[in-house]
């Protein structure tokens, strides 16, 4: 069952609104009857309560009935760590990426190509499927922030992204020694005034060129080995999003988390 329907236009002033046909779908797939309790999400983290008046064609009303604000959010969830992921060639493996990075809790999702990739850019189709399955992941999971899914067409307008976000930059890389987990344990801040952006890259199956190396090494990335063992591209985009998640959450472990919200 969803743990919640989206709805990117909630505001403090609606008293009801109407939900998508697809989302209505929803609603009806989950046998949601008249007068029973939901709750809506716009995907940054404000959750309402609302309760369902009427079903009006294939459109559902819902009544406005108690203002969430985010209050039971996981503080952990609004860290920023983003996911650079190198382009896959299976499309399937990339919709897999997808799913579990978002039930993870990656706030951006952004593919480039790299001199190794097999594949070089993507369809719109491809970004608005990905869209699709990050939105279906984040109701199921019941990770409040939609991570929004980007294409950059080449390294430079990687470069130009890295440059322009403040965070600490690391790059997935197997020829060092330093790992992931020994890299957050002794050098990641763990103060209240931490820097909570994480830019997490990696590259395709066949690694980054030498060359990409020293470019990114320049943009301030610092390597980390995630395993002693070789991972798919995909395996190690998740291994290494789970190594980060599990820190921010010990790091937020002593903080109110989700308060009898089911999430």
């Amino acid at each position: 069952m969803s743990k919640f329907f989206f709805y990117p236009f909630l505001s403090k002033s609606k008293d009801w609104i109407l939900l998508s046909e697809e989302e209505t779908k929803h609603l009806m797939a989950n046998r949601i009857k008249i007068g029973e309790k939901i709750t809506l999400w716009n995907g940054r983290g404000f959750l309402l309560e609302a309760r369902l008046e009427a079903y009006h064609g294939k459109r559902a009303k819902a009544k406005i009935e108690e203002n969430w604000a985010g209050k039971n959010v996981n503080p952990a969830c609004r860290t920023g760590f983003q996911l650079f992921q190198a382009l896959l060639k299976s499309t399937s493996r990339t919709d897999w990426l997808v799913e579990k990075a978002t039930e993870i809790g990656v706030s951006c999702i952004y593919f480039f190509p790299t001199m190794h990739s097999l594949k070089k850019t993507i369809s719109k189709s491809n970004l608005k499927r990905w869209r699709r399955i990050a939105l279906s992941a984040c109701k199921q999971s019941g990770h409040p922030f939609l991570p929004r899914i980007g294409f950059l067409k080449d390294i430079k307008k990687v470069a130009h992204k890295l440059e322009s976000t403040v965070g600490t930059k690391l790059i997935a890389d197997p020829q060092t020694q330093k790992t992931l987990s020994e890299y957050l344990k002794h050098s990641h801040p763990n103060t209240k005034n931490k820097q909570k952006n994480l830019l997490f890259l990696v590259g395709p199956e066949g690694d980054f060129s030498k060359s990409e190396k020293e470019s990114f090494a320049k943009m301030g990335c610092i390597p980390v080995l995630l395993s002693r063992t070789v991972l798919r591209s995909e395996t190690a985009a998740i291994f290494g999003l789970a190594v980060i998640k599990s820190h921010f959450e010990d790091m937020y472990a002593h903080e109110i988390c989700y308060q009898n919200s089911g999430l």
